[in-house]
Parts: C-alpha cells; sequence; structure tokens
C-alpha cells in the first residue's frame, strides 16, 4: 500500500513538473522575454540622413539590444550614404537589414514624378507580401500607416508606432488601429484624439521618443581637452558663448521648423552687446544655403553666426558639452505637427547632455518638459528666443545647475528603457 501511494505521488509530482513546465513555458511567451523575433518594417529608404531613419534604427538597435532577433525590412529604393547602418547611426545593437527586390519608380525615367510614390508603394507591397509569406515573426513593428493592411493580413501581432495621424480615410483607419496589438502614440494631445475617433483605449499608449544615454554618460566627453578642442574646430573666438541648434531644418520636406527666427536672434543678441556665437548643424544642404544667405542680409558675421552640415552621431554629444546653451525654435503655427505632433529627438539629447535648453513653448512638449528642466520661450518670436537666450547667460551658473539635475530623470527616456515597456505590454 505504502509502495502504492509513493508510486502515485511520484506520478503526481512528475505530472505537477510537467504542468508547471508547461505553465512557465506559455508565461514566458506572454511577455515577450529575450529572443523574440521581431520584424519592423519602413516604407521608406533606409539608411536615410532625414531624422526618422535615425528613429528607426535607434528603436530596432534598441531591441536588439534587448535581446531580441530583430530585421529591418525596408524598399529598395536608392540611398547615397555608403557607411554601414552601425555606423551612420553610431549604433550598438546589431540588427539584420532587408531590402526587398521590386520595381522602384522613384528611380524610372517613365513614370510621372507624381505617380512615383504610389507605383513604388504598389510593388513594396507585393514584395512585402511575399517576404512574410516566407518569414516567420512573432511581433512585427511599423511606423507607418501606408502599409499597416498588407501587414496586419499576416495575422502576426502588430504594433503601429504613429508620429503623426492621417489627414483622410479616418473610418478605414480606426478600423485597422483596432487589429493591431498595440498603437503606440508619440505624444498625449495625438492620443486623444486617436481615443475620440473610436480607437479602444486598451490598446493605445503614450511613449515619447528617446536617447541613447550611454553615448552621453562618457566623461572623456566633457574633459576641457575635448571641449577645447571642439571649440576649435568649430572657429569659436575664447571668451564667446556657444549658442547650438543641431538637427533638421525643416519638415515634411519644406516646412520651416524655426531656424530662421534663430537667425533673427543672433541679430538682436549682437545688438544687445552679448559675445555669444550661435552654431547652427543640419541639412539639407539648400536649407542651410538659405538661412546663409538671411544671415548675411542681417549683416551677421562669423562671429555672430556659424553654419554647419549634418554631422556624424559621434561627433553630437562632445558638440552639445562644448556648448553653453542649447536652443530648440518654432515658428508661431497651428499646424498639427508643432501644435499635437512633435518629440523631437534633439530635445532628449540636449537633456542627455546636460546643458542649459532654451526651448519654444509647444504643447507636446510639455508631456517631457517641467518648467524647472527649461528656459521656455514664445513660438515665432525672435526677439523673445533672444531675450530667453540672455536669461540663461546672465545666469549661466544657476541654469547649468538646473540642467543637470534635470539630466538626472531622463532614464525614463532611455530607448532600451522605452522599447523594453513598449514589448512587454505586447505580451500581457
Amino acid at each position: 500500500m505504502e509502495n502504492g501511494k509513493l508510486k502515485m505521488s511520484a506520478c503526481f509530482h512528475f505530472q505537477l513538473s510537467i504542468f508547471n513546465s508547461q505553465l512557465a513555458s506559455t508565461l514566458q511567451k506572454i511577455r515577450y522575454p529575450a529572443g523574440v523575433r521581431i520584424t519592423y518594417i519602413t516604407h521608406t529608404r533606409f539608411p536615410t540622413e532625414r531624422a526618422h531613419g535615425k528613429q528607426v534604427a535607434e528603436v530596432c538597435s534598441a531591441m536588439a539590444l534587448n535581446e531580441h532577433a530583430v530585421t529591418l525590412v525596408c524598399p529598395t529604393t536608392g540611398t547615397q550614404i555608403t557607411q554601414s547602418t552601425k555606423g551612420y547611426y553610431g549604433l550598438q545593437g546589431d540588427f539584420d537589414v532587408e531590402h526587398l527586390t521590386h520595381f522602384d519608380a522613384l528611380t524610372s525615367k517613365w513614370v510621372p514624378g507624381p505617380l512615383s510614390f504610389a507605383v513604388t508603394m504598389h510593388f513594396y507591397k507585393k514584395a512585402l507580401k511575399k517576404y512574410l509569406q516566407a518569414h516567420q515573426a512573432d511581433l512585427v513593428y511599423l511606423r507607418s500607416p501606408v502599409i499597416l493592411e498588407t501587414v496586419l493580413r499576416k495575422g502576426v501581432p502588430t504594433v503601429l508606432e504613429l508620429h503623426t495621424l492621417p489627414n483622410k480615410g479616418r473610418a478605414r483607419f480606426v478600423k485597422l488601429c483596432k487589429q493591431c496589438k498595440l498603437v503606440v502614440c508619440l505624444t498625449q494631445a495625438m492620443q486623444k484624439e486617436l481615443l475620440t475617433w473610436g480607437v479602444d483605449s486598451h490598446n493605445v499608449c503614450v511613449e515619447p521618443d528617446g536617447v541613447d544615454l550611454d553615448r552621453f554618460e562618457n566623461e572623456e566627453i566633457r574633459s576641457d581637452t575635448v571641449l577645447d578642442r571642439v571649440r576649435k574646430s568649430i572657429g569659436i573666438e575664447p571668451g564667446r558663448a556657444l549658442i547650438t541648434y543641431t538637427g533638421s531644418l525643416v519638415t515634411q520636406a519644406r516646412m520651416e521648423k524655426g531656424v530662421q527666427h534663430l537667425v533673427e536672434a543672433a541679430h538682436h543678441l549682437r545688438e544687445d552687446g552679448y559675445q555669444a556665437t550661435v552654431l547652427i548643424v543640419g541639412g539639407p544642404p539648400p536649407w542651410l544655403e538659405e538661412y546663409r544667405r538671411r544671415a548675411k542680409q542681417r549683416n551677421l558675421e562669423d562671429c555672430d553666426i556659424i553654419f554647419r552640415d549634418r554631422i556624424p552621431s559621434h561627433d553630437i554629444p562632445p558638440l552639445l558639452a562644448a556648448s553653453d546653451v542649447l536652443v530648440y525654435p518654432a515658428p508661431h503655427s497651428d499646424h498639427y505637427y508643432f501644435q499635437r505632433d512633435t518629440s523631437p529627438l534633439k530635445i532628449f539629447e540636449y537633456l542627455a547632455a546636460g546643458k542649459p535648453i532654451v526651448c519654444a513653448d509647444l504643447p507636446p512638449l510639455h508631456d517631457i518638459l517641467e518648467d524647472d528642466m527649461v528656459t521656455w520661450c514664445e513660438p515665432g518670436n525672435a526677439r523673445n528666443l533672444a531675450s530667453a537666450i540672455e536669461n540663461v547667460l546672465l545666469n549661466l551658473d544657476a541654469k547649468t545647475e538646473q540642467a543637470r539635475e534635470a539630466r538626472e530623470g531622463v532614464s525614463r527616456y532611455d530607448w532600451r528603457e522605452r522599447m523594453r515597456r513598449i514589448v512587454a505590454r505586447c505580451g500581457s
């Protein structure tokens, strides 16, 4: 009898161990542990010098560093960038990049310009369907509604990260959003509007953009030797304050982001007797030349304002560290980009640099910035922008200490932490 009880007990414990093992395996799958196969799909060329390419690269790198197997799928649309993806964007994580083979109407002389994008997308979607049939993924990630319907047909859990909302086809878009595992909005204003359209709140979250904090934590970049070298390479005279803007000069190809007001503010700083040099680093080159022209019209000299084309990602941290004030201007505009959607990568880099920030007072930026983290200025007002810069320069020690304190709270916006939250939420 005792032997029978022992056998039954052993059998029970064996079955219980199998159940526990199966339960643990199931819970692991639900929680999306390290090793999940993630396919990130973009409909634009990659790599690209435009800001969205940097954001795509950082998201993929962060997921790879979180030990997921990441493949970025993109069109064959040509690029002039010859560097490796990892080198060009200054990434730490390793992920695969698949350029699908398809007809590229953007480079064809037979397809009229206005039709070239639509034709290219038609063939890209066909290639994408074949790719999704042949390749397995546990999670698909994308940031564009353009290819959402094609991806959802595969039936794989899909994350849609929204950087704006469509201007038409709202009902269809809402229906597609409801089929997503998760919809990520960059700002609270974007989420609020999306919910009013009828998207379910349980699968929508807000996650602003982020920053690779490791790039800014190297103490060497803040050494006097490095800072002196950076300032000399730019041509900053000793004793002059360095006021810096980095990033794209326009958005959506032709909409100015407020740099014109920074050029005008440089004129005010000179007129007010400040020994300060405004440095504007970014592109595209035709717009850089346009701002150079405007600076000449204001009789601004090299000691007043300096323009530089885009610089490699690894040069950004020491440049920001060598600056006295970092600036994010903006025009006075009711456009949804400024009032609802913007979550600028440069703001997170500015915060990580721990230097004083003068920032245009835009509603979406209050999601991430408190009043004691920046000095606000009025969008579209060059005089007010100059006054805000002057206020920082007059109180530079106190403002620098504030900026260092603000830097302590930036860890939430580290790319790896951001992507860990998003992927974990997909498994809940």
